[in-house]
């Protein structure tokens, strides 16, 4: 058998293997990503570049999502009644995460409300109407103390606390 002939033989007898290896690697891979805990934003390594809360206004206080332990300690602590999401609907990671903040919330006693944002485009028609509703639902909320939250409290929250100082809200300049 010729040189060409042997390295033809050799490639169909690890093609096949390669390929189920790589089946069974993608499978792992995929149901790794499916189990969302190893990617929640309070865990190592997104802990890393998560935002700290902060307050905006005697009432708002603004932030990354809470795992229960910070949201027990924002209502002991700060008396919030109100967690705020703004996570988005769309990403499967986040549905999750909301799903989990409600039952934690009702736990506590709390308030959940949802006004999902985009990720992506943060400054799309979308989410420029979902601000305006945040808007009318805070001017609504009297003096109830309120957490809004995203994912990491950097991006999302980031727009709406500039809507929300542009709506007069909060002031730019509070300090608490």
């Amino acid at each position: 058998m010729n040189f060409i002939g042997k390295q033809f033989k050799r490639i169909l007898y690890v093609l096949p293997r390669v390929l189920l290896l790589s089946i069974f690697f993608l499978y792992v891979f995929f149901a790794f990503l499916s189990y969302f805990d190893y990617f929640e934003p309070y865990l190592y390594p997104l802990a890393l570049i998560r935002g700290k809360a902060y307050p905006v206004s005697r009432s708002i206080i603004m932030g990354p999502y809470p795992h229960y332990g910070e949201m027990k300690m924002l209502k002991e602590k700060y008396g919030v009644t109100v967690m705020v999401s703004l996570l988005s609907d769309d990403l499967p990671q986040e549905k999750a995460l909301y799903g989990r903040e409600q039952r934690d919330a009702e736990l506590l006693g709390l308030k959940a409300v949802s006004f999902p944002l985009g990720y992506v485009s943060v400054h799309s028609d979308s989410n420029k109407k979902k601000l305006k509703e945040l808007v009318a639902f805070l001017r609504s909320s009297g003096t109830q103390k309120i957490y809004i939250h995203c994912y990491l409290g950097k991006h999302r929250v980031s727009f709406v606390r500039q809507g929300l100082i542009e709506e007069g809200i909060i002031d730019e300049h509070y300090t608490h």
